[in-house]
C-alpha cells in the first residue's frame, strides 16, 4: 500500500511533497487513489532512510560517479547548513561548459537566476554522504564481492577490507544485505498479494541497521562535528 492506498487503486504518487514549515530534507509522500488523497511527512513511513538502498540495483553499489563526471551542467541538492532550511530547497550547479558557464552568468547578471559563489570544498561538503559512500565505501563493497569469488567491475579504486571506522564496515554490510532482500522479499509480497510480508521480512534487518546508525561512536562523531561546525560558524567568513 502507497499512504493508504492499494497498488490497483493508486493513481499518483509524489515523493517529494515540499513543507513550508520544514527544511528541505523534510519533505512529504503525497498519494491519490480512487479513494481520496493523503500526504504523510516522508520520515513517518517505513524504510524512509534512502540509505538502506531497498530496491537498489546491484550495479549501484559499484559506481564511483556523485557529480555526473561527464555531463556538461550538472544539479544536486545544497545539503548545507546555510541553506537546508529553506523549504523550497537549493541547488549546487556545477558546469564544465563554457557556453553554459556564460548563459548562468548572464542569467544571473540579468537578474533572471539568484546565485551564490561557492567553493569547491563547500561543493563537495554539500554531497559529503554520497561521496563518502561511493568514493570511500565502495573499496569495501568491492572486497566482500571479491571475497565471495564473485565478478566486480574494474574500479579506480581497490578492494580493501580495512575501511574504517570500523562501525562504518557494518553499516555497509547491513546495506549490502537490505539492498538484496529488498527485492525477494517484495516478490513475496506481490505473488500473495500481502504487504505484511515485505514489511515482516525486512524490518528485523531494517532495525538492525538504524541501531547500527546510532551507535555511541557514530554519536560522538556526530557532536564532535556539530561542535566544529558552530565554532566554524561563529568566525567571520566570506560571502560564498
Amino acid at each position: 500500500m502507497a499512504n493508504g492506498h492499494r497498488p490497483p487503486d493508486l493513481k499518483a504518487i509524489d515523493f517529494r511533497i515540499k513543507d513550508p514549515s520544514q527544511p528541505a530534507n523534510r519533505y512529504s509522500t503525497y498519494a491519490k487513489g480512487t479513494s481520496g488523497e493523503k500526504v504523510v511527512p516522508t520520515n513517518q513511513l517505513f524504510g524512509a532512510d534512502w540509505g538502506a538502498g531497498a530496491f537498489k540495483y546491484k550495479a549501484c553499489d559499484f559506481c564511483d560517479d556523485v557529480f555526473a563526471e561527464t555531463a556538461d551542467v550538472v544539479l544536486g541538492d545544497a545539503w548545507l547548513p546555510e541553506y537546508v532550511q529553506d523549504s523550497d530547497g537549493t541547488n549546487v550547479v556545477v558546469t564544465r561548459s563554457d557556453d553554459l558557464q556564460r548563459l548562468i552568468i548572464n542569467a544571473r547578471s540579468e537578474g533572471r537566476l539568484k546565485l551564490d559563489d561557492l567553493s569547491v570544498e563547500k561543493a563537495a561538503q554539500s554531497q559529503d554522504a554520497g561521496l563518502r559512500h561511493r568514493k570511500v565505501s565502495i573499496s569495501y563493497r568491492l572486497f566482500l564481492e571479491r571475497n565471495k569469488g564473485v565478478w566486480v567491475p574494474a574500479k579506480r579504486t581497490s578492494p580493501e577490507k580495512a575501511l574504517k571506522p570500523r562501525y562504518e564496515r557494518k553499516k555497509q554490510r547491513l546495506r549490502v544485505k537490505l539492498r538484496g532482500l529488498s527485492h525477494t522479499a517484495f516478490i513475496a509480497a506481490t505473488e500473495k498479494n500481502n504487504l505484511n510480508i515485505y514489511l515482516g521480512t525486512m524490518r528485523p534487518l531494517y532495525i538492525k541497521y538504524q541501531k547500527s546508525n546510532s551507535s555511541w561512536v557514530k554519536r560522538m562523531l556526530s557532536f564532535c562535528k556539530r561542535a566544529v561546525k558552530k565554532v566554524l560558524q561563529s568566525l567571520p567568513r566570506s560571502h560564498y
